[in-house]
């Protein structure tokens, strides 16, 4: 639970290994949101970044450097994105998240 709080990743590193192979690097330049809904589960298209992010095992600090934002605003998305999901942490997201096919398991 504490690396959770500290916003690692708590995959085993085969199953990241196998859900990172379909994204791509950060950029690190800040990018506009849209607050549009992109699934049936309402996720806007900046949540859907920061599950991106985050499943490429990213910590809420480089999220937010790679957004723009600051880290609060981040934690603010992740609880959103949980509420929706239905979920408590990172890797139970990222997990149902491929489950429902929000993200692709590669």
């Amino acid at each position: 639970m504490r690396a959770s709080a500290q916003g690692e990743t708590l995959l085993q590193p085969e199953i990241l290994t196998r859900v990172l192979a379909h994204t791509n690097t950060p950029t690190h330049q800040p990018t506009k949101p849209t607050n549009k809904p992109i699934t049936n589960l309402d996720l806007t298209e900046r949540e859907f970044e920061v599950l991106t992010a985050v499943s490429q095992g990213n910590r809420n600090k480089e999220i937010a450097l790679h957004l723009g934002v600051t880290e609060r605003t981040i934690k603010a998305h992740l609880t959103n994105i949980y509420n929706k999901l239905g979920v408590d942490s990172r890797a139970a997201a990222v997990s149902v998240a491929i489950q429902k096919g929000i993200l692709l398991n590669n």
